[in-house]
């Protein structure tokens, strides 16, 4: 009996031996590691620190495509602008249009009735083309100043609605879903003509003018209008194209 407790005392303590090497093994590996992480550490450190004080030596920092250059200070205002640039008129209304006040006064200015007269001659010559089609003149009389302007006053109002992506025919519907001044100025029936004989120029030389101008079919009439909002209306230094700032004098 005393030789089986003898060994079994030596066993305990030669396992107590092996596991407190094991544990010194251990601790000593982690101290390895904590020091050589220390160490990497430090060095990014004055990689950072040194970076740094290279970013506050320059006057410009630099982007991340290491290309991009951001100047620390703003550059100098006192500089003379170009005569180009120097814009040397008020912006808004010009000469006549100063003076007037009622919507259609100011209509008739940008769209004078040179404009109009060609409208309603272009428009005439395409209903001639169509009127043999139909079997009661009547349905396909010849238009005229009035109705043209009428004609496009209803445009532009639709515009105004935002009426633009709706059914043309809704806006002639006597349910009370559309204003009353649409089928008040002329019967859905007219303006269907009106909108399909629609022209602003002449089509036997169209196809003429269209092999050196895209924009023939509209290209007189669109540099008339144009002339007029040049000469009548001032734009200022800052003018914007649906939403885009366009750079040009």
């Amino acid at each position: 009996m005393d030789e089986k407790r003898i060994r079994a005392v030596l066993e305990e303590e030669s396992s107590g031996s092996d596991y407190g090497d094991e544990n010194d093994s251990v601790v000593e590996d982690f101290v390895e590691t904590r020091e050589e992480t220390f160490d990497t550490e430090q060095e990014d450190d004055e990689e950072l620190g040194e970076e740094e004080d290279r970013q506050r030596s320059r006057k410009f920092y630099l982007g991340k495509d290491g290309r991009t250059r951001w100047n620390k200070t703003p550059a100098s205002n006192h500089v003379r602008r170009r005569a180009r640039n120097i814009v040397t008129q008020l912006s808004g209304p010009r000469h006549e249009a100063r003076n007037l006040k009622e919507p259609g006064e100011i209509w008739r200015l940008f769209f004078p009735e040179s404009v109009i007269n060609r409208i309603v001659k272009c428009t005439n010559e395409q209903i001639s083309r169509i009127k043999s089609k139909f079997t009661r003149e009547r349905d396909c009389s010849d238009t005229d100043n009035i109705e043209v302007e009428a004609l496009l006053g209803l445009l532009l109002f639709a515009g105004v609605r935002r009426n633009n992506r709706l059914n043309a025919k809704d806006l002639f519907k006597t349910d009370g879903s559309s204003p009353e001044i649409f089928r008040l100025t002329m019967g859905w029936n007219r303006f269907y003509l009106l909108m399909r004989c629609l022209r602003f120029d002449e089509k036997d030389t169209r196809a003429k003018r269209t092999a050196v101008d895209k924009l023939a079919p509209i290209r007189e009439l669109f540099e008339e209008v144009v002339a007029m909002f040049t000469k009548y209306y001032s734009l200022s230094e800052y003018v914007t194209v649906d939403e885009k700032l366009e750079a040009f004098r």
